[in-house]
């Protein structure tokens, strides 16, 4: 009983055995790299690749060693390895560009101060000269506004005008267009006798007198045959003459009736005597 309890207490007691653990350190953990912002002062390299506590020694790289190096104007820096000089020819670029970027932006900040001087400068000289040149532009505006505004009245007026003209061309043409047509009828006439013979005459028409002329049959158009109704309508009597030894003369219908592109009115029908 008393070596088992013995037994269990030495059990107890003995300590473990640790694992031993590679401390890391900064000479340790980048004891392969020698490249960097601080690869230039990397002139060491380790000495041992024991997995001991304890830190590596760093054994110093010779000039002869650092066999890639810069061809910076005025640098003049080597070293060890590619990728050292890779990282210092990276910065050697970036410190160019932002250089160059600075140098840009200052350049930019003068060119505008200038301008901004020189359109001060030139407001400043040129500053009433431009509010005349203004009132002189804002009077011609106002000049050809009202003459604008004159020409939209005059043209309102010559509407109006051609208007009562055209309406009063196409009353003459209600009576001057049966009298022509009656007139031809009997001085055409030579012993007619139950034959019909063509009539026709022009008359100078604008178009605005035509739409006139046919307003009481509605919408003009360019052609139209008028029936006996549609005559007395548009003019003011059916043309008929009668003749000294009893015979009468009559117009025949449909008539023809057409403005050509000449502005001039045209009638065509045939009489007969009756």
């Amino acid at each position: 009983m008393d070596g088992s309890s013995t037994s269990s207490s030495t059990t107890a007691t003995t300590p473990t055995p640790s694992r031993s653990k590679r401390a890391v350190t900064p000479s340790s953990h980048y004891a392969d790299y020698d490249g960097g912002d601080d690869a230039e002062d990397d002139n060491f390299e380790d000495a041992s690749s024991s997995s001991s506590t304890t830190p590596k020694k760093r054994r110093q790289i010779t000039d002869a060693e650092k066999v890639f190096k810069c061809e910076e104007p005025g640098c003049g820096k080597s070293y060890a390895s590619k990728s050292g000089l890779s990282v210092h020819i990276r910065k050697h670029r970036e410190d160019t560009e932002r250089v160059q970027t600075a140098k840009h932006a200052a350049e930019e900040k003068v060119a505008r101060d200038a301008r901004r001087a020189q359109w001060a400068e030139l407001g400043s000289k040129n500053f009433p000269a431009l509010l005349d040149m203004m009132e002189g532009m804002h009077a011609k505006i106002d000049a050809l506004a009202q003459q604008e505004k004159k020409v939209e009245q005059d043209l309102e007026k010559k509407k109006t005008a051609d208007k009562a003209s055209a309406v009063s061309d196409a009353e003459k043409l209600r009576k001057l267009v049966p009298k022509t047509l009656g007139t031809q009828m009997v001085y055409t006439n030579s012993g007619l006798k139950y034959k019909s013979k063509n009539v026709s005459a022009d008359f100078p028409c604008s178009a605005d007198t035509f739409q006139a002329l046919m307003a009481p049959l509605g919408a003009g158009a360019a052609r139209r045959e008028l029936s006996n109704d549609d005559f007395l309508a548009v003019f003011t009597h059916e043309p008929t003459k009668s003749l000294r030894y009893g015979g009468q003369l009559q117009l025949n219908f449909p008539v023809k009736i057409s403005l050509t592109s000449a502005h001039t009115l045209h009638v065509a029908s045939s009489y007969s005597m009756c």
